[in-house]
This record gives structure tokens, sequence and C-alpha cells, in this order.
């Protein structure tokens, strides 16, 4: 029988046949774009720039809802504690008097101290007239004028010295309109010297007054004025019962000292058997939902990725609940970056399985059941000892709290 001839390669020409497992020319490196350039360049300016961002913003609101409020109301006792205003109605207006710098002639004086006062300038007129033919020219302000004016913010005239020290450091435009917003202003300037140190002082007492506070409350009898006040009070308004039962839950969930006897990050099975997700353990579910599954349910959370501070709510029971070994932080960047940054000591890679498996394969079936390793049998049919089932072995009772493995290996000895 003849043998065709082979036909010739097309790369070589000969006759040899062409080798089945020869490898691929190796693909030739692909050049990066100046897009992929921009993106690369941008994942590494973006972390640390949300990242200052972001914490701008919580110290904004942390100022902007603490420390401010704290601040203003330091500011407002202490002014109000040297406050020395006057009814401007008690005060007559500065006719014929001298100007004064900052506000003119727009001040008042006592009406009790007028007449001294008028004495006092027209004494100094009288020491400076010029000579014959010149025009006059108006005195400068005595001390004792300064020290009796009073400038009017509405209802009330403050010091004219006091006005001074805020008129000097402020644009005419910024100055307040009211004599208590005037102290508030020179409390700062004359005790504290700049916002910010008052800022660090309020701060420094909020931390203080929150301390005392919470062992006032901890007492029994802090506890009970609190619950009194809750009682009488706040749960008699309409509108402000409501919300204040509603912040006071989720404020109690996540300040108060209670036992969890549950994991705080989980996986279950959401939304359909077969298709997990990981979710926070909140606490016990609601009693009829327990009375009707029949066993204990737990409230767990799933978050929404990307922003995982939304999501659902569901009532699992507590069987179908696996615990899992990652942080509260490590599963908010599971959900932050849509699964993409996975926990080193979670990845699924070969290694880890091999040994989580032979992990759980020698705490049940003994340290010779690892993997690639065929565990050893005992005389009866049990792992750890030298015998295979099958073999003839010394007759040993039965026990009746025999584990089920050890069943199982009777089991298994049995004739068909």
């Amino acid at each position: 029988m003849d043998i065709p001839p082979q036909a010739d390669s097309p790369q070589t020409g000969s006759n040899e046949p062409r080798d089945a497992f020869e490898k691929p020319a190796a693909a030739a490196p692909r050049t990066a774009t100046a897009t992929q350039f921009f993106l690369k360049g941008l994942a590494i300016v973006l972390p640390p720039i949300l990242t200052l961002v972001i914490l701008v913003w919580i110290g904004q609101m942390v100022y902007g809802y603490v420390v401010s409020p704290v601040t203003t109301g330091v500011r407002f006792v202490i002014a109000e504690i040297i406050d020395k205003s006057r009814p401007t109605a008690e005060l007559v207006p500065a006719t014929g008097l001298p100007p004064l710098e900052y506000c003119g002639k727009d001040y008042r004086i006592p009406e009790e101290a007028g007449q001294e006062i008028h004495a006092q300038v027209e004494a100094a007129r009288r020491n400076a007239s010029p000579p014959s033919g010149q025009k006059p020219v108006e005195p400068a302000p005595t001390a004792e004028l300064a020290d009796y004016a009073y400038v009017p913010f509405g209802e009330r005239s403050v010091p004219y010295r006091d006005f001074t020290e805020i008129a000097a450091r402020m644009r005419p435009n910024d100055w307040p309109a009211t004599s208590t917003g005037l102290y508030m202003e020179l409390v700062t300037i004359r005790y504290f010297k700049s916002l910010g140190s008052l800022s660090a002082l309020a701060t420094a007492l909020s931390i203080v007054a929150l301390y005392f506070l919470g062992r006032f409350v901890t007492a029994r009898m802090g506890q009970w004025v609190v619950t009194r006040f809750e009682t009488l009070v706040l749960a008699r308004v309409p509108i402000i019962s409501s919300v204040y039962s509603s912040v006071k839950q989720v404020t109690d969930f996540f300040f108060s000292e209670r036992p969890i006897a549950y994991n705080r990050v989980v996986a279950v099975e959401f939304p359909r058997r077969g298709v997990w997700t990981i979710g926070f353990a909140m606490g016990e579910s609601l009693v009829e939902m327990t009375l009707a599954a029949g066993e204990q349910m737990i409230s767990v959370m799933i978050p929404a990725a990307p922003m995982p501070m939304t999501g659902w709510v569901v009532s699992v029971p507590k069987s179908a609940i696996i615990d899992l070994n990652i942080s509260l932080e490590q599963a908010f960047q599971y959900y932050l970056s849509c699964g993409v940054l996975v926990p080193e000591h979670q990845r699924a890679t070969p290694e880890l399985l091999h040994r989580e498996l032979t992990k759980r394969l020698s705490g049940a079936f003994g340290p010779g059941a690892a993997l690639g390793k065929p565990p050893a049998f005992s005389p009866g049919g049990r792992p750890g000892s030298g015998s295979r089932p099958g073999e003839d072995s010394p007759s040993e009772p039965t026990r009746s709290d025999d584990k089920p493995a050890d069943r199982l290996s009777s089991d298994s000895e049995a004739p068909p």
C-alpha cells in the first residue's frame, strides 16, 4: 500500500511534520497609552485628596455643630458678666461737645454728669481761644469726656472705652449691631486674643462637661432625673416625642454598653439561596418572626455598594449565618470598592484553600486526614489505627456515646 507523501510545511517548505506542541511566539509587549498614564496618575492622586476632603468635611461638621455652639455660649456668658452698657434712654445727646475718635459726635453722656462735662469743655475752649481775627479751633476731648461717653447700639449704649477696643480692630461694616454682640467680640479680643484659643477652650470644656454628665447619668439619681425628664416632658410633646424616641434608640445602640452575642460581620444568603452577601449582625429580631420560624432570628443589615450607609434589614435564622473573620473596617472597604478590596487572609488562593481544607479535615477526622495523606484506621475501622476496613479485628464492645465518625466506620464494616 502506497503512502502518499506528506505536504510540505508552508513555513519551512520541508517534508517534516509540524510539531503540534510548538509554543506560539511571544506576543509583543503592549505600549501604554496616554489614557492609561493619566488613569494611573489619577489613581495615585485621588486617595490622598479624597481622604483630605473627608477629614475636612468631618472637621467642619464637628466645628459647626459642637465647637461653634459651645464657643458662642462661652462668649455669651462672659459677655453678660462684664456687660457695662446702659439704656440709651437714660443718657442725653452730646450737644456742644467735641467729636470723639471712631464715632464723631454720635455719642451720649449721663445726664448727672452733663453739667460738669460742659464746664470742662468751656474752660478748655477759653484756654485754647485763638488771637483775634482767626477762626476758633475745636478743643480736643478731655480724658473725663472719654470716661463718661457712651456709644449707642440700639436700645443700649456701651462705654466709649470698651467701644474703642473693638473699633480699633474691626472695620465699621463689621461692627456688631447690638451691645451684647459687641461685648462678645470684646471677650474674644480682651481675654483670649483670638478665636482659635477660645475654640480650643470650648472643646476642652465640652469634653469635661460630657465626662461629668456621663458620671451623673451613671449614678442612680442621675438616671432617675433623666428618665423623669424624658417621660414628663419629651414624651408628651407631639412631634418632638416621635423624633426623640427614634434618635434615642439609634444612639443607645451605638453608645450603650450591652453584650453582643454575634460577630458583627456575617455572611448570609441574600437575595436568594446560593447568592451570598456580607452583612452586619445588629441584634435579635422580632418575637413574631422567631415564633414563626421556630428558631432564633437575627436582624442583619445588608449594606448597599458603594454607599454602605444605606441598604436593607433582613431577619435571618441564626443557623443560616456564617461569622466572617474580618473587621468592620475591612467590610466597609469591601463595599466601598464594590468587592475589589478583599482582605489578604480572605483571598481564595489555591494555597489558602488547601491549608483551610487541611485544617478542617484534620479537626474532623484527626491529624492523619490531611490532604494527600490517607487516614490511618484502628483495628475497629476507626481513623487513627493501623488496619483497614474489612480486616479482622479484635472484638470490641460498641458504646452508645461513640462519635458519628465511629458509627460511620462501623457501618462500613458490616457485610452487605
